[in-house]
């Protein structure tokens, strides 16, 4: 059992966030479309229009949030770099006083000159990211700027991808990144060297298991090989008033799928979050807030990953669901509503709850 409250982001996690949502209302607005492109429309089509326009507005819901991480970033950004171009280099209080300049003066000023390029590419990064309004401009973005993002930290979720391992990153391009580096900065020469040796064994390796494992299966099957990815589904709530403590289950199949960790979404804010991950494939959750969560929106973000693609949607099933009130009102009445996970490109339905 693991306890949390929300956790810092920092500017991967930001960054990661917006993909996934921009991937995500596009899935919607595709799915959207789909049905108000027919001709004629059945009482079905209506009620899928109606589930659809609502699950779009989610997403840009989601979006917006987003796009204020972003923007929360931004500003820290910004503030980072006034503060850097503030910073004195090594030469300046020696000439003030009239004393020789140290030897080391140089070197210092090199490395000042080096942290306000990269002040001035985190704040140029972000301010591209916070326009940007479709997965394709974003990788676009990423690809350009490997170089300085590769220095970020990594997200706090375990397993989490850097973003020299979004796609279009490959190994010759991850080297290619490092050799840079070294020449930017000679100080960082020998671990880089080490990283690159680190990288090239690490390529050996997977290139050794494909080989392996191609070998063991037949030409047909190369599921083992593909679909590596990650999502972020975020479970919603519909309607709630005054809701005191939320129980759920989630069911999934452990074997395409793997929760690695979870967040706790706008509705959860302040609140006591109870969550458990089963390698079987169930995430046990209760949220509980003493002085109630009214609202619609986001009640938690779970992050899966999967090794597989598989041709149907991965059913993400609300085996069980319960909401309570605030103390002496009782457990109110709750309906719930099933998600999934499409491994084939890695979009996602959310589980809902709605009550009534």
């Amino acid at each position: 059992m693991r306890t949390g409250a929300n956790r810092g982001k920092n500017v991967l996690d930001s960054l990661q966030q917006l993909r996934n949502t921009l991937q995500d209302r596009a899935k919607a607005d595709a799915d959207l479309n789909a049905v108000l492109g027919k001709k004629q429309k059945s009482a079905r089509d209506e009620a899928a229009i109606a589930r659809r326009t609502e699950r779009l507005a989610a997403r840009e819901a989601s979006l917006a949030e987003a796009r204020a991480s972003i923007e929360h970033e931004l500003n820290k950004a910004r503030q980072v770099e006034t503060e850097v171009r503030g910073k004195p280099d090594g030469a300046q209080p020696a000439q003030a006083n009239g004393e020789p300049s140290r030897p080391d003066a140089g070197a210092e000023e090199q490395l000042l000159s080096n942290e306000i390029k990269r002040a001035e590419a985190r704040v140029r990064i972000l301010e591209a990211a916070h326009a940007v309004e479709t997965t394709g401009e974003f990788d676009a973005l990423l690809t350009r700027n490997a170089g300085v993002l590769a220095d970020e930290p990594k997200p706090f979720h375990h397993g989490a991808a850097g973003f020299v391992d979004w796609p279009g990153m490959s190994v010759p391009e991850r080297l290619m990144i490092l050799v840079r580096e070294t020449r930017r900065n000679p100080q960082t020469k020998r671990p880089i060297i080490i990283s690159a040796a680190a990288v090239g064994a690490i390529a050996l390796i997977i290139f050794g298991l494909a080989v392996v494992s191609g070998l063991r299966n037949d030409a047909g099957d190369t599921s083992g090989l593909l679909g590596r990815g990650e999502v972020l589904v975020p479970v919603l709530i519909d309607g709630a008033v005054d809701a005191g403590e939320i129980e759920l289950t989630i069911e999934y199949d452990g074997e395409i799928l793997t929760a690695r960790d979870l967040i706790s979404g706008e509705l959860a804010r302040g609140a006591d979050i109870d969550y458990d991950i089963t390698t079987d494939g169930t995430v046990t959750l209760a949220v509980a807030n003493s002085g109630g969560i009214t609202g619609s929106g986001k009640l938690v973000l779970i992050f899966f990953r999967t090794d597989h693609i598989v041709v149907d949607p991965v059913a993400l099933t609300v085996s069980h669901a319960a909401v309570h009130g605030l103390e002496g009102n009782g457990e109110l009445p709750v309906e719930s509503e099933d998600g999934w996970v499409d491994t084939n490109n890695m979009t996602c339905y959310a589980p809902v709850l709605r009550l009534s």
